[in-house]
């Protein structure tokens, strides 16, 4: 019986394991590639591809109705304008089931950084994530050189600002 037992939960866990590597739906991690293309921005921009070459990004994923994302998303603002013209490129993309929701947030608070709602090409290559806010460091490369789940803390978060030289 015991036999039994072992070879159904064997057989329970090689299947859950071909089918995450079938159609595996988790989030990118560090040494993955992403490419940011073009962008339209909440206010209706158009960021293209050029504007993200040869610099460093930091995406965010969040959404108006999360309060960790409020405070990580004040902490973004602050180092968009410590880091404007350089090397870091910031890019919030939001969650939000209604793209209206993120377009008052973002007004409200009146946010100078690039913010994207999501987009199903967007998250294709994002893949699933463990919950927001979600951080990526892109390196000039298209590599994810840094990944954060949560809230950061305020000193790790302005870490960031090295990448913008």
């Amino acid at each position: 019986m015991l036999v039994i037992e072992v070879s159904s939960m064997l057989k329970k866990i090689l299947i859950l394991l071909s089918l995450a590597i079938i159609n595996p739906s988790f989030a990118i991690e560090v040494g993955d590639s992403l490419t940011i293309r073009e962008i339209k921005t909440l206010d209706q921009s158009i960021l293209p591809p050029s504007y993200w070459q040869d610099k460093f990004i930091l995406v965010q994923v969040w959404a108006s109705w999360c309060p960790y994302c409020q405070k990580q998303n004040i902490n973004l603002q602050t180092l968009a304008e410590q880091t404007k013209n350089s090397n870091l490129r910031i890019l919030a993309i939001s969650i939000d089931q209604n793209p209206k929701n993120a377009i008052e947030y973002q007004k409200k608070y009146n946010y100078q950084f690039p913010m994207a709602m999501m987009t199903e090409s967007l998250a294709k290559e994002i893949g699933k994530r463990r919950g927001i806010p979600e951080t990526y460091l892109i390196n000039p490369q298209g590599k994810v050189i840094q990944k954060n789940f949560g809230l950061m803390v305020d000193a790790e978060f302005f870490e960031y600002q090295k990448f913008s030289q």
